[in-house]
Order: structure tokens, then C-alpha cells, then sequence
């Protein structure tokens, strides 16, 4: 709850975001540029399933230190968590001259159909960048790491232009072929624990019949 506060009280929302406005810039997409939209934290996304670049800024760190002298990190705040993050991270991503606060309320899509790359730790952005078939940069555990165009990297410190150099476009086809193995491997059932629904007797009724076929396949490749 604590982590919250900020967003469930409207009055300090308020002033939080008037504070932060100042920081956020329109997007040039004249520019090059890689598109990276902030984590919300603290969230699993980051902790459990990005740990080395938990700490944001050092995922930024990396990816300023890596890209070409013509090229811009353009980074986007969510517009559903304005307020929350502290004042002194967007002061730190203004010491880096070729890193830019992209406003909260530009199109996300846009930003992605105009970038020379989309980077993400886990985020859906990854997902959506790979639907528009353009090279996207995962620096964590996701379930479409091995899609078609996605590359997965441990350590983006100057390798971005080598990963570029080697990065072929998925065809149409490619992208439809691993969306069609992804879908059949899905099972019915809502794991969201957020969600109330997910508690239902029916929700539980088809986790558990998804665990148990899952134990079954295993069983059968022993």
C-alpha cells in the first residue's frame, strides 16, 4: 500500500505531476532512436524477472553508452503511474545528453512504428514491437523471448550495433507461425491474483486442469 499512496490520493498525485512535467520533452521523430518505456517499480517484472538491470538507470547507463553518436535513447514514463516515481531519477536521466524523458502522452505505437529499435526488460511494449516486426531488445525473462526478431541480451554495453549488424526482419509468415505455436500452447484459466475473478471455482477448476495435463506431458517425455 505504501507504494501506492501517491497514486490513490489524487491531491498529491496532483502536485507530483505538475513537478515532474517539466521533465518530459516531445518526441522528434525526425531523430533515430531507441524506444524504451519505463517499468513500473517495485514489480516482479523488474525484481524477479529482470534482476541484473532491477535498477533501471543502469539498464539506461548501458544503452547510453552503446548507442551511435546519431542515435537517442527516447524514454517514456506510463502515463498510469505519473506521480509515482521520484523526482531525482528523471534528474538523473538529464545528465545524459544523448537520453530523452519522452511525455507520458504520446502514442506508444507511434513511437514504436518510428524507432530504430524497442527495447523493454519484460514489458508487453517487447510484445507489440515484435507484432510490428521491428528489432526488440529484451534485458529479461519473458515468455516471448525466442519469438522471431526479439533478441535477448545480458549485457547491451556496446553491443548494440553488432546485435543490429546481425538482425534479419521476420517475414509475415515467421511472425504468423510463432503465433500460432504460442496460441496452442495456452490453457484456460486467469492466474492474474489481482483479479477477483481469478478465485472463482470455475477459474480454479481450469488451473488445475491445465497443471495436471502439463504433469502429464511431463511424465510421458521422462
Amino acid at each position: 500500500f505504501e507504494s501506492y499512496k501517491a497514486i490513490t490520493n489524487p491531491l498529491v498525485f496532483y502536485f507530483k505531476y505538475q513537478k515532474a512535467k517539466k521533465y518530459y520533452n516531445k518526441a522528434d521523430y525526425s531523430e533515430k532512436y531507441v524506444y524504451y518505456p519505463l517499468h513500473y517499480q517495485p514489480e516482479a517484472s523488474t525484481i524477479v524477472c529482470a534482476q541484473k538491470y532491477e535498477k533501471q538507470l543502469y539498464f539506461i547507463d548501458s544503452w547510453a553508452k552503446s548507442i551511435p553518436a546519431d542515435t537517442k535513447l527516447y524514454v517514456k514514463e506510463h502515463y498510469a503511474i505519473l506521480g509515482h516515481r521520484d523526482l531525482s531519477f528523471y534528474k538523473e536521466l538529464k545528465k545524459y545528453p544523448n537520453v530523452v524523458l519522452i511525455d507520458p502522452w504520446e502514442s506508444s505505437r507511434k513511437l514504436m512504428e518510428h524507432a530504430q529499435a524497442v527495447t523493454t526488460l519484460t514489458g508487453t511494449a517487447g510484445w507489440e514491437a515484435m507484432l510490428l516486426r521491428k528489432p526488440v531488445f529484451i534485458g529479461g525473462n519473458i515468455f516471448f523471448d525466442n519469438a522471431p526478431g526479439v533478441i535477448k541480451i545480458s549485457d547491451i554495453y556496446l553491443n548494440y550495433l553488432p546485435e543490429m549488424d546481425r538482425w534479419e526482419k521476420p517475414d509475415r509468415d515467421q511472425t504468423v507461425k510463432y503465433l500460432c505455436e504460442y496460441f496452442r500452447t495456452l490453457h484456460k484459466g486467469n492466474v492474474y491474483a489481482a483479479n477477483p475473478k481469478s478465485l472463482e471455482p470455475d477459474n480454479i477448476r481450469n488451473i488445475v486442469s491445465a497443471l495436471y495435463e502439463q504433469m502429464l506431458i511431463l511424465k510421458g517425455n521422462k
